[in-house]
């Protein structure tokens, strides 16, 4: 029982990192993805 109880309970820190991490990959790709597009926008 306890056993399947610290499963569970780092299953759930584990999840919350990887929602984590990908949140920041996100944040990562729309930062890349609009300093891009500025800098295309930027040349003449």
């Amino acid at each position: 029982m306890y056993r399947q109880l610290a499963l569970r309970v780092s299953w759930e820190t584990r999840r919350e990192e990887v929602s984590g991490l990908l949140t920041l990959v996100a944040a990562g790709a729309l930062a890349a993805a609009w300093y891009v597009g500025t800098r295309a926008y930027r040349v003449p």
